[in-house]
């Protein structure tokens, strides 16, 4: 979309237009030490719950050769926030004035943390509104405003999340200015006990004048949106599991024989695979296959037909044969109620039934490949392992979960098909860390979100069950997750860090909200967050479609019973814009707000996790695309400047918009002022890349 110099750090400001209110006197703002040359004088590091990090000054480490403070996290818990900078300054905080902090950053790879000034003594409440910064592995410029929570008479600043990951972290050429204040040094007493701080030299207070000029300029032009041009991730896919046939789900109807159902799904959707349950009566061997297995060959037949050829498998349940019980649930619900009773009875795979298992899975794999079909990229051995199901499923430990995926590798080595890879857990990124319940006996207790029985199905922080397992280790080609639950990402990105692979996130469809534009902003902001948070490759949909003329939250398409006219949702509407347009091969480039309406992160969020801003370039940086989410009940006008691309096009969804062009036309000396409608999914398409984003 824009083309930025790489002599300057890449800039696409936001300015919301409004009207300020009258300036009053500011409290002085100020940072202990913040040229660093009394050391780490007025600095320190606060660890909690076992969590472990040295500060330390490098006198020429920051840019330039200024001095740097030095953060080496050495060992972290399950919550970022267990280590955290502070300055002790002492600075007074009012109600309502903001206050502009700058300094430069570098870390070994991307992070985001949170800053914000907080009440030093009593509660520690926050002084100011926490705004999330995200770090990368280079030294990039960092300003903020922070804007006061009532008045504080002495406050600590505080650089929050830092225990994210084993890793270093460097800080140099701090400033904290208030609004209508003399851009003076800071404060050069640090508290009692420190040693004094040196007075700045003039050019550092030339700098200070320098970033409060700036800082004014900002001011007038309002929320201020950042692009990282240094890409987090590529895009390598877009996929859906689509349902509808009698051997999933008698409620749908079978795809197969609704051609607008497929068109909308595999020709409109933009998707670049498919995802099949492998249905546990999907029988190959001793004659004619199943109608199960039939009903699988011709979904993916109806796919292929329509350009997509890659697929992936799961399994939501062994064949009934060989598991306890002989049921396809996960466990018995005597009273129906989809609800897990303790004490009812669990549908488990014995042991001594996994290599049969593995072996009619593997089965399933090579009868498709015989049926010209070719061989999945990837199969998982077990849907949700995780879960304790009403519907089809089988539970397990993580322990054996993890004994049949190394089974699985050697079978599939086995038949000649090395080709053939293997993801997991296929859970929520939740229990990728921490499991909610024990089988003891046959039947489960414990399924308490609040409570954890272990260390998950990758072993907690660090994905310590790869280094205790190497084959294990060896045997996956890339993770699967489910998003329905962001819980200990900070852990989560530990062992990503550890133990590198490909991210699948394979299933995602609730959403909040009670009718079908909210659903769709719902979903399309919590998609925006899974390639954010969690930097996934892949990103695949439950698409279930909706047996009537009204939406659900679930599904893509209604498809009308009496006539099977197929009309697409407001979420295909808004999904089918964005990836028919961003492609495999493209990249993802976080971006940073000080807006308070719009998040360009997960900071300060959890359980379901929201983002509003993303940014996509193409491989060779001629195209751009940038996802602008309005999630507010009023419109916003916003200013983006420091642009270089020639023209642009805005498109707009909302509860009266199907992808409607909004504006268009010539970006005007780098900037260009759009005007997005409240509550709207809006896609910004423009020449030009994000800077040199290779």
């Amino acid at each position: 979309m824009v083309l930025l110099s790489r002599r300057i750090l890449p800039l696409l400001v936001l300015a919301a237009c409004s009207l300020a209110p009258a300036a009053r006197p500011a409290a002085a703002a100020s940072l202990a030490n913040a040229s660093l040359e009394a050391g780490t004088a007025g600095w320190g590091l606060e660890t909690q719950a076992g969590a472990e990090a040295t500060l330390r000054l490098d006198p020429e480490g920051g840019p330039d050769g200024k001095p740097a403070l030095v953060i080496d996290v050495t060992k972290v818990t399950d919550k970022a926030w267990h280590v955290q900078l502070m300055n002790y300054a002492g600075s007074p905080v009012e109600d309502g004035v903001r206050y502009t902090l700058t300094f430069s950053s570098k870390a070994d790879g991307p992070l985001n943390v949170f800053t914000t000034l907080q009440e030093d003594g009593g509660g520690y409440a926050n002084a100011t509104e926490p705004k999330g910064l995200d770090f990368s592995s280079r030294w990039e410029s960092e300003r903020v405003t922070l804007t006061g929570k009532g008045d504080h008479a002495k406050t600590r600043y505080v650089l929050g999340n830092l225990g994210k990951r084993v890793q270093t972290i460097r800080l140099s050429d701090f400033a904290l200015v208030g609004p209508g204040e003399a851009a003076t040094p800071a404060a050069s007493t640090p508290p009692a006990g420190g040693a004094p701080a040196a007075a700045p030299a003039t050019g550092d207070a030339a700098a200070l004048e320098a970033r409060a000029s700036a800082a004014a300029r900002r001011e007038k032009l309002g929320s201020v949106v950042q692009f990282n041009p240094r890409p987090a991730q590529e895009v390598l896919g877009w996929g859906g599991h689509v349902v509808g046939n009698e051997y999933w789900d008698t409620s749908t109807p079978d795809l197969v024989d609704v051609p607008a159902a497929l068109e909308a799904y595999y020709r409109d959707l933009g998707l670049t695979f498919v995802r099949l349950n492998v249905h546990w009566d999907a029988k190959v061997t001793g004659g004619t296959p199943s109608p199960a297995y039939a009903a699988m060959r011709d979904r993916l037949r109806a796919a292929q037909s329509h350009g997509i050829d890659d697929y992936i498998l799961s399994c939501w349940s062994a064949p009934t044969s060989m598991k306890t019980g002989k049921g396809n649930k996960g466990y018995f619900d005597a009273n129906e109620n989809r609800r897990y009773d303790p004490g009812e009875p669990l549908s488990l795979l014995p042991e001594e039934n996994e290599d049969a298992f593995i072996d009619w899975y593997v089965g399933v794999v090579r009868q498709l490949d015989d049926d010209g079909l070719g061989l999945p990229l990837n199969v998982s051995v077990q849907n949700e392992p995780d879960q304790l199901a009403a519907h089809e499923n089988t539970l397990m430990t993580p322990e054996q979960w993890a004994r049949l995926t190394v089974k699985m590798r050697a079978a599939l080595d086995a038949a000649g098909l090395q080709a053939v890879g293997i993801l997991g857990p296929d859970t929520n990124y939740t229990n990728a860390m921490a499991t909610q319940w024990e089988v003891r006996g046959g039947t489960a207790v414990g399924f308490d979100p609040d409570e954890t029985f272990g260390e998950g199905f990758l072993g907690g922080i660090g994905f310590t069950r790869l280094d205790e397992n190497p084959k294990l280790d060896a045997a996956l080609a890339g993770y699967a997750f489910h998003s329905y639950a962001q819980h200990h990402l900070p852990a989560l990105q530990v062992g990503l860090a550890r133990h590198p692979k490909p991210l699948w996130q394979t299933e995602n469809s609730d959403a909040g909200g009670n009718d079908d534009f909210s659903w769709a902003l719902f979903q399309f902001r919590h998609f925006l967050s899974d390639l954010v948070d969690v930097p996934n490759h892949y990103w695949a949909h439950w698409i279930k479609p909706r047996v009537g003329t009204e939406p659900s939250k679930w599904g893509m398409v209604m498809v009308d019973p009496d006539t099977q006219e197929v009309t697409p949702s407001k979420k295909h509407v808004a999904f089918s814009a964005l990836w028919s347009k961003v492609r495999p091969g493209w990249r993802v480039h976080p971006m940073r707000t000080n807006d308070p309406d719009l998040r360009a992160n997960g900071a300060g969020q959890d359980g379901w996790v929201n983002v509003d801003l993303l940014g996509f370039t193409s491989p060779d940086g001629a195209e751009s695309v940038v996802a602008l989410v309005n999630p507010t009940r009023g419109p916003k006008s916003l200013t983006l400047v420091g642009l270089d691309a020639s023209e642009f096009q805005l498109r707009s969804t909302d509860a009266d918009r199907d992808d409607a062009l909004l504006a268009g036309g010539a970006v005007d000396r780098g900037s260009l002022r759009v005007e997005l409608p409240p509550f709207s999914i809006n896609l910004l398409h423009a020449t030009g890349g994000l800077g040199d984003t290779n």
